[in-house]
């Protein structure tokens, strides 16, 4: 997070909850704290200003995600049953200040704003779609890493239409519906 705080979660068989704890940078030693109960295999993705820490679900056809407003220790949970949609999350990806968010999974790319509404779609039910994405730091940029092929597709963020491909020189295979397969995808 922006202030140095660090948040993890965890896997513990056999429960299907996990937390997602903070564990504080300064100030005197202490236990980490339990912000929320998530299920396992839970995936973060930090904003580029690290104020906003959105998390994906994986495990459940419907799709839960959420954030975490760092500077108010706000969370908020969501479903994708709330808009009408489906589907086993593969990750999440935030943008720059935590105002968009794009869920991959298995019928496609979840694009949601700062209301949490579904804007767009990125991809085709169980054909071609993002099996990861990443948001540029300081451009509107997203990037995909294409299911079946070599390709990391790169989107215009306002208009949400390829503006250009580069070639991964490796083929990102079709997770199905599980998380944690290659072409996670993050910005250095």
């Amino acid at each position: 997070a922006y202030n140095g705080d660090l948040y993890a979660v965890s896997s513990y068989i056999p429960s299907a909850k996990t937390p997602i704890r903070k564990f504080i940078a300064h100030g005197r030693q202490r236990l980490p704290e339990v912000v929320t109960m998530v299920l396992m295999y839970t995936m973060l993705g930090p904003s580029a200003d690290r104020k906003t820490i959105a998390f994906a679900e994986s495990g459940l056809s419907n799709g839960p995600w959420g954030i975490i407003d760092v500077p108010t220790g706000q969370v908020v949970h969501h479903d994708l049953y709330e808009q009408g949609l489906d589907g086993f999350n593969y990750e999440i990806a935030t943008d720059a200040v935590g105002a968009t968010f794009v869920l991959p999974d298995y019928a496609g790319a979840y694009v949601f704003d700062d209301a949490y509404q579904h804007v767009a779609t990125i991809g085709v039910p169980a054909e071609g779609q993002p099996v990861g994405a990443a948001f540029h730091p300081t451009q509107l940029r997203a990037y995909f890493p294409w299911a079946t092929s070599s390709e990391i597709r790169v989107y215009d963020t306002t208009s949400w239409q390829q503006i250009g491909t580069y070639d991964a020189g490796y083929v990102f295979d079709h997770p199905g519906n599980t998380s944690f397969q290659p072409g996670r995808t993050r910005i250095s």
